[in-house]
This record gives C-alpha cells, structure tokens and sequence, in this order.
C-alpha cells in the first residue's frame, strides 16, 4: 500500500479541480493499491468532497479525510496570527503538510506528500521505491530545475544571507517522508510549531513554511533528480524540457494556462478532461472569462498609449529578457532600464520612481512572485499598480490566458 498526503484550501471552491486532477494522473499512471490523505479544513464543500471520492472509487483506491479545524483545532488561526502573510500571499494550506506527524495513524511509515498542482506522469512507484538511506526527507533541490545561485539569491533573502545554502534549498512541493526518522527527529516537538518558530525568527522569508523546512533540514535530506518534481515555470523559462516527460510535472507559480501550443497545457487538461470537474460549462467560462480579459488587455494598452503621450517611461527587467520585452512594449525616445538582477535592486526602483515621481510610468518583467514583492514595496510608497507601473506579463494574453484556470 502506497500512501500519498495532499493539503487543501479553497476559499472560492474553484481550486480543488486541481487536487482532484492531480489525484486523476496519479490512478492512471499506478496500478497499486493506494491510500490517499487529504489535509483539509471547512472550504472543502461537500459537492467536491463527492467529486474527488467518485475519481478515487472509479479507481478502486481509498481516500482518507482529515478536517484540520476539527483535529487540529486552533492551529489554523495560530499560522494567520502569527505569519500574516499567509493571509495575504499564500494559502494557510501549504502549512498542513507539517501537521502529517500529528494527524496520519501512527501505523504509517512512509508517506509522500504532493502539492495539489501537479501532474503524476508517471507511476508513483517509482518515487515510492526510492531508498532513503535512513534520510527523513527525500527533495528536489531547485538547482536542477535550472535556478542558479544569482536567481535563487534575488528571490530569496534567507539563499542571500546563506541561512539557506543556495545549491540546496528544495521545493517542498513533492516530499518523500520516512515518518519513523521524522518521530525520531522531532523527539516529542511538533512539526508545525517548528516551523512557525523558524518564520518568526525569519520574517522576511518569501515562501514561509518551504523555507522554514529547508531550514531544518537543509544537512539531512536526499536530494533527488528532477524527474521527481519538474517546475513547468522554470522548464517554459529555460526551454529544458520544452516538452512534458515521465514525471511529476509540478505547475507551481500559477503556471496552468490554455495556449494548447504549450505541451505542459496539453498536459494538464488531458487528465483534467476526465475528471467530474470537467463540464460543458466550463468551456463557456473560459470563453467568457478570454472574452473579458480581451477587454482588460486592451484598456490597460489604451491607458499606457496615454501616459506615455506626457510621461517618460522604464524598463525594470533581467538583460537577458531585454531585447525581447523592449519589442514587444516599443522603444521611445528618452526610455530607461533599471537591472533587476543588481543587488539592492527593488531600493533601486523605489528611489527612481520617487524622483520622477508623477513623469514616469516603469515596465516591470519578474516572475510572478517577485512582481508581488515589488507591488507591495511600491504601493507602501503610494504608487499606483496600472498607473505609475505596470506588469509586462499582464499586458501579454498568452499570461493572461494562465489565470483563465484557476477562475474557471
């Protein structure tokens, strides 16, 4: 029996499709006998509790539920009280996973974890059978997805510092866990509480409870090959692979979209197809979702058309990115770039666009989590999102396209 550990929060009832697509791939890529544990609290609604059993049944697998609000009563508000960013950057889900040594039978000696956007493309047999040398945790370091010490470093403050060494933080996305080595590990300590304790001590973490289990494990946890946990973003980026393989193809950084060129994409809906979330209804809400972000797009084009009429404009972007970006935006007279891969490059932005303040309008080109770093850092210092700057990847379609999913 293989056990496999999902976590889930869905506020607007939307994104459970994606766990339960996920749960799609897996069955038909592995024949064994498999449990399924889903972490979840009072979002899950009963019609999608009734969705993901008919996926799991039709396969003959088994499916455990766990309300964290009603086993683990109080901690949910204790991870909003005490790391408020969840509230506003992540799901207070991607903390359910460090309740696994509390909440799963203590009969239970391996289990894998997986994020609930991703794809098993191949049997998770494979993953299960992989030796863990008395390690408890198996990992895949980012290094291998194509992220170098420059990008992790500007991501992130703790790779920066070298709280985290760069070459071995891990995305916690897909975790292999030897719950015997973890029981001896924490010696009587919660997980959880770990956890928390590391984010208070470290609140300028970007990706909180990630970081905080790199943290405690960055000397004792088995790196594993990409195979096991290929980020589609970083692929899309680097074009290593440009096509979907046997993996577990992971679609972290809101990266589903609808352009059917893209073989990820493919990917996704052609597990998605065959789940009950799947509806008729759903192609007439991509189609009047597409047609309203039609709309969007071209408002947003009309407005900079007009600021730049009477305002200089800037370019905050990689130079890598910058002949594609500057052609696809068009160059004027009198533009400016900024490199977002200078050290102290936000600060850098931020005095620019105080100087210039009200004759300036500055393109931004980061990946996504980024952006909303450098949202918040100008709206602190009241700029205006759309007005005073603007997002390249949000006036291009094919971005917009990616959100279409998770609206649907």
């Amino acid at each position: 029996m293989f056990h496999v550990c999902y976590a889930l929060y869905d506020a607007s009832g939307k994104y459970t499709k994606f766990l339960g697509t996920s749960i799609q791939s897996l069955f038909e890529n592995t024949k064994e006998p498999v449990t399924i544990h889903l972490l979840h609290d009072s979002t899950l609604t009963d019609t999608n509790r009734k969705k993901l059993r008919h996926i799991v049944y039709s396969f003959d697998q088994k499916i455990l539920f766990y309300d964290v609000d009603l086993l683990a009563p109080g901690r949910g508000e204790e991870i909003v009280n005490k790391i408020p960013k969840v509230q506003k950057k992540l799901s207070v889900a991607t903390f359910y996973r460090a309740l696994i040594l509390d909440l799963l039978p203590k009969s239970i000696e391996k289990v894998i974890y997986l994020d609930a956007d991703i794809i098993v493309n191949l049997d998770i047999k494979d993953f299960w059978n992989v030796d863990l040398k008395k390690f408890p945790v198996a990992a895949v370091p980012q290094i291998t997805s194509g992220y170098t010490q420059e990008s992790l470093s500007h991501v992130n403050p703790l790779v920066k510092n070298e709280i985290i060494k760069w070459n071995d933080y891990f995305n916690a996305g897909v975790l292999l866990l030897d719950l015997t080595q973890l029981r001896k590990l924490m010696n009587g300590s919660n997980l959880l509480s770990r956890c928390i304790d590391i984010l208070v001590q470290y609140p300028e973490s970007p990706n909180l409870d990630q970081d905080a289990l790199n943290i405690l494990f960055r000397d004792n946890y088995l790196k594993l090959p990409v195979k096991f946990n290929r980020l589609v973003h970083v692929a899309r980026k680097f074009g290593n692979p440009k096509k979907a393989g046997r993996e577990i193809t992971h679609f972290s950084d809101r990266s589903h979209g609808i352009n059917f060129k893209d073989d990820f994409n493919r990917l996704w809906f052609s597990y998605f197809l065959r789940t009950p979330f799947y509806s008729n209804d759903v192609i007439m809400e991509l189609f009047d979702t597409s047609q309203d972000l039609n709309r969007h797009v071209a408002h947003l084009w009309k407005k900079i058309a007009n600021l730049s009429l009477t305002r200089r404009r800037g370019f905050f972007i990689y130079p890598k990115d910058m002949e594609r970006v500057v052609n696809f935006i068009g160059k004027n007279d009198g533009d400016i770039g900024l490199n977002a891969a200078f050290p102290d490059a936000i600060d850098n932005l931020v005095n620019e666009m105080k100087s210039q303040r009200g004759n300036m309008i500055f393109f931004i080109n980061v990946d996504s989590n980024e952006f909303s770093n450098i949202r918040d850092s100008l709206v602190k210092h009241g700029f205006k999102e759309n007005e005073d700057f603007f997002n390249v990847k949000e006036l291009s379609l094919m971005y917009d396209f990616k959100k279409l999913v998770l609206e649907i």
